[in-house]
């Protein structure tokens, strides 16, 4: 059975249906209406092989556990599943369930592993397939496949590229997954856990106030359309940023402080160093050139 969404779910699907493996039921988000957006569809995927679909709204309720069991699959596969699985879902496929982590374990446990690898300045990443246990994302380690994380890489650019490798470590690692031909590896070293509320995406206002590099860091990690945007307000309007580059070049500017426009960009005063927003928005367009101005950016304005 498949438990999950997006790319990496569908993606995992097919790689289990072309080994010639029998799906017992494929689990899809409530949400999930079955049209394609900026991710496709699993029920969609799961409905054009006429797969058994279950959507409850509630993973460990016992009447779906029940029905999970009386299906006997021989494993749970959770791709980027949106709720906790407890220990008696877990323990009814004969074998057991795993799940496809787009992050490094033990390092990155929780949410938004993506989010947070930037935010703390990482330069690699990884996805990790792991056995699922009753804790978050402590189960023995199968396999992992590094991702390396560029200078100015935002989460929605190493999301797809994690979305690539998670796809091509599950693909090559399911036929020896659905053997148990692969070593169990207990999570070694030290960790980090992030809970659901750690982090608010809808909180996207750019804080001046840390070192450039922690507030490059900020900004690339919200970076994710078509989700979301990080942003400034200027004369009461809302400006989105699409990218950013920091240096560490001396400046006399308060935190915060527009240094200077130039070619589409604003270079930003911050303690050590200056922040350049770069790919800028307002109401849906690209703001460039006299546009900038005409929206209030201009050298000495002290940005909230």
């Amino acid at each position: 059975m498949v438990v999950g969404k997006n790319h990496a779910a569908v993606a995992a699907l097919e790689a289990i249906r072309a080994a010639g493996d029998e799906i017992a039921c494929v689990v899809v988000d409530p949400g999930d209406t079955g049209e394609d957006g900026w991710q496709p569809s699993l029920r969609r995927a799961a409905a054009s092989s006429r797969e058994r679909i279950e959507t409850p709204s509630n993973l460990n309720d016992p009447a779906f556990v029940e029905t999970i069991r009386s299906l006997a699959p021989d494993l749970l596969v959770s791709v980027q599943a949106a709720q906790i699985m407890r220990r008696t879902l877990l323990e009814s496929p004969r074998l057991g369930a795993v799940n496809l982590h787009f992050g490094p374990l033990p390092r990155y446990r929780g949410v938004a592993p993506i989010a947070w690898a930037i935010i703390n300045g990482e330069t690699e990443t990884a996805v990790t397939l792991h056995m699922m246990d009753p804790g978050i994302d402590s189960g023995p380690i199968l396999a992992s496949a590094p991702v390396a994380i560029g200078r100015e890489e935002t989460a929605r650019s190493l999301y797809d590229r994690c979305t690539q490798a998670a796809v091509d470590l599950f693909t090559a690692e399911w036929p020896r997954i659905r053997r148990g031909g692969l070593d169990r590896r207990p999570q070694a070293g030290p960790g980090l856990y992030y809970n659901r509320h750690s982090i608010d995406f809808s909180q996207r206002a750019i804080s001046w106030q840390r070192d450039a590099r922690d507030v490059a860091n900020w900004i690339r990690a919200f970076i994710f359309p078509p989700l979301q945007l990080p942003c400034v307000t200027v004369g009461g309007s809302r400006i989105d940023v699409g990218a950013v580059t920091w240096d560490r070049e001396a400046h006399a500017g308060r935190s915060g402080e527009v240094l200077e426009i130039a070619d589409s960009r604003v270079v930003v005063a911050a303690p050590g160093g200056r922040v350049v927003l770069c790919e800028l928005w307002r109401d849906g367009a690209p703001l460039s050139g006299s546009m900038l101005a005409d929206a209030g950016l201009a050298p000495g304005l002290v940005l909230p």
